[in-house]
């Protein structure tokens, strides 16, 4: 008897899956696939680490550039020391760091977040660099350039 009860249960659990595959049920007509419907989409999350953005009269950032040595000329190689770090957002937003962008001259470009740089020009010329500073509000940048001289 065990043996048969196994063999019946086996045989019903057969037909209860045929039943469930389309088109074998002899009273429905062949299905037709459903189209998905659309996923919903998500609005774009802010960057964490993000500076929040509020809304601010614009004002210049307070931009003090030291350079050494002073005047910027030398025999190549030729090494700039950059000193930004008097450099302050007017009036102080807390919560917006300063970011400085040095531009050369001589196609190099550093983006920093530290307020100290240097740079090495290997060839002689005379260049036009560039020192920014934003603390990241629109219209917060200021700039200031000085000629390097390298012989």
């Amino acid at each position: 008897m065990r043996g048969a009860g196994r063999s019946l249960f086996v045989l019903l659990a057969g037909i209860g899956l045929l039943g469930l595959l389309p088109g074998c049920n002899d009273d429905s007509t062949p299905s037709t696939p459903s189209t998905p419907a659309p996923l919903p989409t998500a609005a774009p999350v802010p960057s964490p680490t993000a500076p929040p953005t509020t809304p601010t009269t614009t004002a210049p950032v307070a931009l003090v550039v030291k350079l050494n040595p002073t005047p910027a000329e030398g025999d190549a190689p030729f090494t700039l020391e950059v000193n930004l770090c008097q450099s302050r957002p007017v009036p102080p937003v807390d919560g917006f760091p300063l970011t400085f962008t040095l531009t050369y001259g001589d196609g190099a470009r550093h983006v920093e977040t530290f307020c100290r740089d240097k740079h090495t020009y290997q060839n002689p010329g005379a260049f036009r660099a560039s020192f920014c500073a934003t603390d990241g509000v629109a219209g917060h940048e200021s700039c200031k350039g000085a000629n390097v001289t390298v012989n």
